[in-house]
């Protein structure tokens, strides 16, 4: 599902070009602002809290249930007529009249894009994995057929057409689902003692919820910020092309996130607490280490469309650079999530929307469109060496994948990107790809049979 919907983003970036991909680039960032609020706060919790009590306490998990789909319809609804009526504002935060119906629009892509975040998390904490694959599967060959279909022939105002159709047809799925095994599990929906239930609900949710308001809103503003510069919208419509292959690497790792998380909230073993870094590692290199040295496999599609392909492939390095990052660091969201300890990403989400805002003015200025790229790639990995020694002291990385595999296993992945950097020949980038790819597997493997080895000999 995910590879229909990263070909179909390539066409809607071929189709649009740099300056209309760049608009489009801001009217996600919009609604994913409001997305992330209210998606990942309240579906985090229903994964959480659903995964423990399904099996104990079917009682608490109908109301838990019935807490999220109440929260995520009324606050999708609210958040949908806000985004309506600020449309005039926002248009002219980005100084572009065009972008007033298109917001206004985007009020229905957002609140079914809303809805879906809540679903997939409640189906996620009673393990409905088969159940979310079949529907992704399905709604994804019809969204494919969608998007490219309204993008051609109503171009912006298609895509944001396309997409809420796609959701929409998922969202339809999941509930179909969601009926189905609560029925099967004996899970009600129980709407007593909600009160209680919703202090329990809001303990969890209200500080990721805190943490997507500064992690969404930061970018969106960043956005702004870079719109209202000379060529600021094919800026970001260059950048957001780039991304493409960033997000569908993120993606990918994402799909991780709710079996792990139930998992680690059921088992506190030194096993799934190692899974939950190692497996992302093999994920992470097989996927985003081809594009950071061979960016060439992505920009490839790209080929004779209004970007300027030697640019792009630079871009898409970093941008892979940066997912390789960000996806190392979802361990630590994991286990910030199932110990209860939100408010540690809230505090790592100030320091890094702070330190964006502030880069990001200067870096545009000096790199112009490599700007944003760079400037994201910085802040990400600095916030990266920050944290892993604190989250490291308090038990949130396991001490035993600390090594000079580890060590050695980055600094291919930055050598891996300056021969990129550098422009060094694709047949020499080649080579040394098939090599790199190679010793990462093999660091893996040894850092795997070690602790294997090790555990055995404690045994």
């Amino acid at each position: 599902s995910k590879i229909l919907l990263l070909i179909s983003a390539i066409y809607v970036a071929r189709i649009l070009g740099p300056e209309n991909f760049g608009k489009w680039g801001v009217l996600r960032s919009t609604v994913s602002m409001f997305s992330i609020l209210l998606g990942f706060g309240i579906g985090v919790a229903s994964t959480k809290y659903l995964a423990e009590y399904k099996d104990s306490n079917k009682k608490l998990a109908g109301r838990i249930l019935s807490v999220s789909i109440i929260f995520s319809f009324f606050f999708g609804l609210i958040s949908s007529l806000i985004l309506i009526l600020s449309s005039k504002w926002l248009a002219s935060v980005f100084n572009d009249t065009s972008l007033l119906s298109l917001f206004q629009l985007s009020s229905v892509f957002f609140f079914v894009n809303s809805i879906y975040g809540v679903l997939i998390g409640s189906l996620s904490g009673l393990n409905c994995f088969k159940q979310i694959a079949l529907s992704s599967f399905f709604s994804s060959i019809m969204g494919f057929f969608l998007i490219i279909y309204f993008t051609k022939s109503q171009g912006v105002s298609g895509v944001i057409i396309g997409y809420s159709l796609y959701y929409l047809i998922a969202n339809l799925l999941l509930v179909y689902y969601l009926l189905k095994e609560t029925k099967k599990m004996q899970i009600y929906f129980n709407f007593t003692d909600l009160k209680n239930t919703s202090i329990k609900f809001l303990n969890l949710s209200f500080p990721a919820f805190i943490s997507g308001s500064i992690g969404g809103p930061t970018i969106w503003l960043l956005y702004a910020i870079v719109a209202n510069m000379p060529n600021g919208i094919i800026y970001i419509g260059i950048f957001n092309a780039a991304k493409i292959a960033q997000n569908s690497i993120v993606q990918l790792g994402t799909q991780l996130n709710a079996p792990l998380i139930t998992m680690m909230a059921n088992d506190k073993s030194n096993l799934i607490d190692r899974m939950n870094f190692v497996v992302p590692w093999i994920l992470i290199t097989l996927f985003a280490m081809p594009l950071i040295i061979m960016p060439e496999f992505f920009t490839y599609f790209l080929r004779e469309s209004d970007y300027d392909i030697i640019k792009l492939n630079t871009l898409v390095s970093i941008t892979s650079f940066t997912a390789y990052i960000m996806l190392f660091k979802q361990g630590f969201g994991r286990k910030i999530i199932t110990n209860e300890k939100m408010w540690w990403g809230v505090i790592e989400n100030i320091m890094w929307g702070l330190a964006l805002l502030l880069i990001i003015t200067p870096f545009i200025n000096q790199y112009s469109e490599f700007g944003l790229a760079y400037a994201f790639a910085l802040v990400y990995f600095l916030d990266l060496l920050i944290i892993f020694p604190i989250y490291l002291k308090n038990n949130f990385f396991p001490q035993e994948l600390v090594s000079f595999n580890m060590f050695l296993s980055w600094i291919i992945i930055i050598l891996c990107l300056s021969f990129n950097l550098f422009q060094f020949s694709i047949f020499f980038r080649l080579i040394v790809f098939i090599f790199s790819i190679l010793v990462q597997f093999i660091l893996i493997y040894n850092i795997i049979v070690k602790n294997h080895t090790n555990e055995n000999s404690n045994i």
